[in-house]
């Protein structure tokens, strides 16, 4: 289906506000509609007319907030306020620039530019809109072509090389080449001495003087061929490439064949100048040196393997992306940038982006998403392929989505359980264990592995008996009581995250386990500690310092672990090699270096669990006290004293918590509280309360994103002037991290001020759309 005139203008005119965004400083000028209009010209929305584009352009650019330079008399005024904001001496340079260029200069020829130069240095008045203006920040005249230098003329060095130098003494070395000429140097191509040697054979005796040696010599020319001026030739023997030890390269970088790997984007030379490859990732599969570097194999992103640098190579970094609040997936971080490189050329309805996080609603079936750096311990927690995360018979919980149509939206339906039937074509089909309203048919749905968590343990489930804390395979934590872990899986199951439960009984949470202790038989006593003298402690640490300077502190740094044959390796050029009997104290000493590091990074107040719950705490009293301070009828502040309560109860059971080591556990009877909250908000409107406000409470101790405002899309014009400037306002806050950190309770007001607007202003969009005037009104 075509188009129409008025929606070809409007795609038209969405494309040069994203150009004009991304690669003008958000100034749109006639160059600008012209350039994009000429790149679409051959699509559905380059037919547009560029009168109505314009037209839309000024429409949308208070909004879009971008600055429009269309017309002669707005881009005289924009070039006199960068004059303005020029020093005399730079406006009589230009000027004098200018009046120097002749009639091969363009600026002499721009009749707004020589107007408003004449202007500024005249003795008329300073205009007052001048005073308190912003010059756009790009140039808007064109500058005059520079004037080329006359290029060297290519100069054939091979006839010069003759005299002291044989043909033997060039075969197996490799020359760089420099000609000179009347002070400039030119560079050729390196050379193969057995070219060279060739040259000399066929060009002997054209009356070049040689000086030097076969290392560095120089050939000087007495314009035999090349006219009146004098070329010296240099020519400088490479060395030889030293040895290159692959295997010590790649374990150096801590690579390994099969690992998935990040290719940076870099620059080849082809038949037809120089080509930008970008960057990719896949799997390492071998490495090898050509031409004295190293060079490895990567497989392509279209299947056809790439051969880059080794030294281009760097570890895959993660993101996790969520579709519709569901199951998070973890995929590689050059994709999530292209995914949100995509959606910001691509005017989807809705995009918000800050440090790596972004959330895009798309406006169509694929709904809103969510990608964010993934944790340390995401990144540790093996995924296996989705066609194999669930087998025939596996109970999982289903969180269905539907997409309607008409209101372009994704809603979310009621989360029920159900078991794995099969795997058809990219999707799950799932049967519900619960019949349906007549109590006889079993509803099948396909489902995609993002909508699937599995079941997760029951309270009932845990054994009983003390557990052990396991944290990425290393023991933290030991006699666990069980009533601890049953209360902690119950905030799991409110909280809804994924988790499961063992073989050996033990409940699994991404890289944590909390394993039940069994009875086990007398041990075999520990043998006794060896006694380290002091001279032996102060070697080992001095040996330790060496380790750390040429791996951890190294420009990069080398992740390498420190066993027998490493520090052999590392200790071998020293003038007294450390004994292999002290290894063990190296590496007792390195294990205290990272546990002291660990320990100042522990003692910051960002990582302390407890000064989160205090945090926690702190931001719940003071949106009760906003609540309590709000004015409304008689009927509504009952409701605010309600919700006041449940966030004063919260913040006492945030302040009655004691944190069990490092790990954060969210009190069951906190987030009722807060639940009960959101409940009433969501329930009264005009407590003038946003939906899931609470999420502003439970920042400090989850990654549970803060909420943003949802398109109220009104038909007035003012309304939405508004709803852009409250939008913008609240996602400025939202990713003030150091406002959050400095000054937490004027951030907290600001924040809750700007939500209560927000809804006061969707309470009146509500009412105004509803006007017959304003139904077919309706973006």
């Amino acid at each position: 289906m075509a188009l129409s005139a008025l929606d070809r203008a409007r795609h038209m005119a969405q494309q040069v506000l994203i150009f004009a965004r991304l690669h003008n400083d958000k100034v749109v000028t006639v160059d600008v509609v012209e350039a994009v209009m000429s790149r679409d010209a051959d699509t559905e929305q380059g037919k547009a007319s560029p009168t109505t584009v314009r037209r839309i352009i000024r429409k949308r650019a208070e909004i879009e907030g971008v600055r429009v330079i269309l017309t002669r008399e707005e881009r005289y005024w924009a070039i006199r306020e960068q004059l303005h904001h020029m020093t005399p001496d730079q406006v009589a340079t230009l000027a004098d620039s200018i009046a120097d260029g002749g009639d091969d200069d363009p600026r002499g020829w721009d009749k707004e530019l020589v107007d408003a130069i004449g202007a500024h240095q005249g003795n008329r008045p300073t205009p007052a809109r001048l005073y308190g203006c912003t010059p756009v920040p790009i140039r808007l005249w064109k500058d005059p072509a520079p004037a080329a230098d006359e290029e060297t003329p290519a100069v054939d060095p091979y006839p010069a090389l003759y005299a002291s130098l044989s043909a033997a003494d060039m075969t197996s070395a490799v020359y760089d080449v420099t000609a000179s000429r009347d002070g400039k140097n030119r560079h050729c191509p390196p050379q193969p001495g057995k070219r060279l040697a060739l040259a000399v054979a066929i060009k002997h005796g054209d009356g070049a003087r040689v000086e030097g040696t076969a290392e560095l010599f120089t050939v000087d020319w007495r314009g035999v061929k090349n006219g009146p001026g004098d070329v010296v030739h240099t020519f400088r023997r490479r060395a030889a490439v030293p040895s290159v030890d692959v295997e010590a390269a790649r374990e150096a970088s801590g690579l390994a064949l099969g690992d998935l790997v990040q290719v940076s984007g870099h620059k080849v030379e082809t038949d037809k100048g120089w080509d930008y490859v970008p960057a990719w990732y896949g799997h390492l599969r071998d490495v090898w040196v050509s031409d004295g570097q190293i060079v490895a194999r990567v497989d392509g992103p279209e299947g056809e393997p790439g051969v880059p640098l080794f030294s281009d190579l760097r570890p895959v970094r993660w993101h996790m992306r969520t579709v519709n609040g569901g199951t998070p997936e973890r995929i590689p971080t050059l994709k999530a940038l292209r995914e949100i490189n995509h959606a910001m050329s691509g005017g989807v309805r809705e995009m918000s982006e800050s440090a790596g996080t972004a959330r895009i609603d798309y406006g169509d079936v694929r709904g809103e998403v969510w990608l964010r750096p993934a944790t340390s311990a995401e990144i540790a927690t093996e995924q296996k392929p989705e066609r194999e995360r669930y087998a025939e018979g596996d109970r999982v919980i289903v969180r269905g989505t539907f997409y309607r149509h008409e209101t372009r939206s994704t809603y979310v339906l009621d989360e029920y359980e159900g078991t794995v039937t099969q795997w058809v074509a990219g999707h799950f089909n799932v049967r519900a264990v619960e019949p349906d309203e007549d109590r006889v048919t079993y509803g099948v749905r396909p489902c995609a592995v993002s909508e699937l968590r599995p079941v997760p343990p029951t309270v009932d489930d845990v054994v009983d008996g003390p557990h052990d804390m396991y944290v990425s395979g290393e023991l933290l934590h030991t006699g666990l009581p069980a009533a601890r872990i049953r209360l902690f899986v119950k905030n799991l199951r409110f909280m809804r995250t994924p988790f499961c439960q063992d073989a050996e009984g033990a409940i699994v949470v991404e890289n944590r386990r909390y394993v039940p202790q069994r009875p086990a038989g007398n041990p075999e006593p520990a043998p006794a500690p060896r006694e380290w003298s002091e001279k032996d402690v102060r070697r080992a640490r001095g040996f330790a310092a060496r380790w750390r300077a040429e791996t951890v502190c190294a420009e990069p740094p080398v992740r390498r672990e420190p066993t027998d044959e490493a520090l052999a390796e590392c200790f071998a050029l020293t003038v007294r090699p450390l004994d292999a009997e002290l290894y063990p104290l190296v590496r007792q000493e390195l294990a205290g270096w990272d546990a002291r590091i660990v320990a100042e990074d522990a003692r910051r107040p960002e990582s302390i669990p407890a000064a989160r719950y205090a945090t926690a705490a702190a931001r719940a009293r003071l949106i009760a006290e906003i609540a309590l301070d709000r004015w409304a009828p008689d009927t509504t502040t009952c409701i605010l004293r309600r919700i006041a309560d449940h966030l004063t109860e919260a913040a006492d059971h945030f302040d009655a918590y004691t944190p069990l080591g490092d790990v954060i556990t969210l009190q069951f009877e906190a987030c009722a509280a807060l639940w009960e909250a959101d409940h009433l908000a969501e329930q009264f409107p005009h407590t003038r309360f946003a939906q899931d406000f609470t999420s502003y409470v439970l920042a400090p101790l989850s990654e549970r994103p803060l909420p943003y405002p949802a398109p109220l899309r009104p038909a007035s014009p003012a309304m939405a002037r508004t709803e852009s400037v409250l939008a913008h306002t609240i996602y400025v806050l939202n990713t003030d991290t150091a406002r959050q950190a400095e000054q937490p309770e004027a951030w907290l007001r600001e924040v809750m001020e700007a939500w209560r607007k927000w809804v006061q202003l969707s309470d009146l969009v509500r009412v105004d759309n509803a006007r017959p005037c304003n139904r077919n009104a309706r973006p």
